[in-house]
């Protein structure tokens, strides 16, 4: 036998679809876009340290298009990968002049590029050129010459945790925000069919009695 579902409880019902479709869709938008903001913070980041490095290494030329790290260099390159960060420094023939992790990178591209679970920017390594004229000694000409590359890298973990976090808490509100719709919509429903139910009960009790003098409650003004 088919059960019918109380009035109210359908009011509620409907109403907590409704909500869960709307904050569904909400949910959907925001996510997407905090997912969006936070790939292209940790992006941001990962451009800003590179360059950074990039700034602070002294290369030592040691030919046209060769170099030597300086103590200094390899010191500034193993501090910055605490914390898990990969960094290599690359020739322009591809060797691998120095890194911090055996994994491979991939090769060096401008922009940021993807290596497995790690995230690589790779910038430049430049040092000044000199160029001679005839006979006499080098004279420096205020320009540089790119030698090698830096690559740095980071894994993806932290930034899927925090997409996950932020996930679970969208989810967490459009759950709490159905489950209140639905206790709302029984409130409401429960308020608004009070009369309803009285006269209900009233006509019961006249066909139960047969007794027309039974009175019918009078609605509550409001």
């Amino acid at each position: 036998m088919r059960t019918r579902l109380p009035i109210k409880a359908k009011v509620a019902i409907v109403t907590a679809a409704l909500t869960f479709v709307i904050l569904s869709l909400f949910a959907t938008v925001i996510g997407a876009l905090a997912e969006q903001r936070i790939t292209d913070g940790f992006e941001d980041d990962l451009r800003a340290t590179a360059a950074d490095l990039q700034d602070q290494i002294n290369l030592e030329r040691s030919g046209p298009l060769t170099f030597r790290l300086t103590a200094e260099d390899r010191d500034l390159l193993r501090a910055a990968a605490v914390g898990g960060a990969i960094l290599r420094v690359v020739d322009v023939g591809g060797r691998v002049a120095y890194a911090t992790s055996a994994r491979d990178l991939g090769p060096p591209i401008d922009g940021v590029t993807d290596a497995g679970d790690f995230r690589v920017v790779s910038e430049q390594l430049v040092v000044p050129d000199v160029e001679t004229e005839g006979t006499f000694d080098p004279i420096p000409q205020g320009v540089t010459r790119a030698v090698g590359w830096l690559q740095y890298a980071e894994t993806e973990a932290s930034v899927q945790t925090t997409i996950n976090r932020v996930r679970l808490f969208l989810g967490f509100g459009v759950l709490g925000g159905t489950a209140l719709a639905f206790l709302g919509g029984l409130l409401v429903a429960r308020r608004a069919m009070r009369p309803i139910s009285g006269l209900t009960r009233a006509a019961r009790e006249v066909a139960r009695t047969r007794d027309p003098d039974v009175r019918l409650p009078k609605p509550l003004a409001h």
